[in-house]
């Protein structure tokens, strides 16, 4: 079993961040796992096409991570960091707020 899914078993929660420090969205997420064989045929075939499929090479040793995002913040820089959240509760906020 990965770090990242013993880590997603006991707190069901993440923090991803893309981008670099310059220019950043982070994005603190509920997180669960899904099994190969139940995970929605849309999502699978949209993976495969990026990547091995775990469908047809790795089942029982993959799983996906679903990630629901709660809040997300974005910046770019210092002069961008008041308003940098623009969803919380993972709900879109028509005002960025912080």
């Amino acid at each position: 079993m990965s770090r990242t899914v013993a880590d997603i078993k006991a707190h069901p929660q993440a923090r991803v961040a893309l981008g670099d420090t310059a220019d950043v969205i982070m994005i603190d997420t509920g997180a669960s796992l899904v099994d190969v064989p139940d995970i929605d045929a849309d999502i699978a075939e949209g993976y495969a096409r990026v990547s091995t499929d775990p469908r047809t090479s790795l089942q029982g040793t993959f799983v996906y991570l679903r990630l629901q995002p709660r809040r997300i913040q974005v910046w770019n820089g210092l002069h961008e960091f008041v308003g940098r959240t623009v969803m919380r509760d993972g709900r879109w906020l028509d005002n960025p707020v912080d």
